[in-house]
This record gives C-alpha cells, sequence and structure tokens, in this order.
C-alpha cells in the first residue's frame, strides 16, 4: 500500500509515518497542502492520511 500522510506538526507526521511503516506501507510524509497537490498529480497514492486544519489550505478535494 502506498500511503500520503500529511500534517504540519512534525511529531504526529513522524508517528503516522512509523506506524504505517512498521505495518509494510510506503509512506510518502509531507507538511503542507501545496506539496500533497504535487504528489498526488504525479502518482495517486492508495490512501491519503491529513491532519485537521492546515495553514495553507484545510480542504483537498479529489476529483
Amino acid at each position: 500500500m502506498r500511503a500520503l500522510v500529511v500534517d504540519d506538526r512534525p511529531d504526529n507526521l513522524d508517528l503516522v509515518d512509523f506506524i504505517l511503516t512498521q505495518e509494510g506501507a510506503i509512506v510518502t510524509a509531507v507538511t503542507s497542502a501545496t506539496e500533497t497537490l504535487a504528489i498526488i498529480s504525479k502518482n495517486l497514492p492508495d490512501i491519503l492520511i491529513s491532519g485537521i486544519g492546515m495553514p495553507e489550505k484545510d480542504t483537498i478535494l479529489l476529483t
């Protein structure tokens, strides 16, 4: 499973990355919605996990 994790809080990002990696996921961890959108435009992950209330954008719409 390819997971994209986005959170502006490094501790949360590291924890989720660690847990998913331990379960065998290939994790890409980023800190902003802008980075998330750039990654998604190139390679859609199997799952997206996002923090709430990101500073740049707090909603990512995928169509």
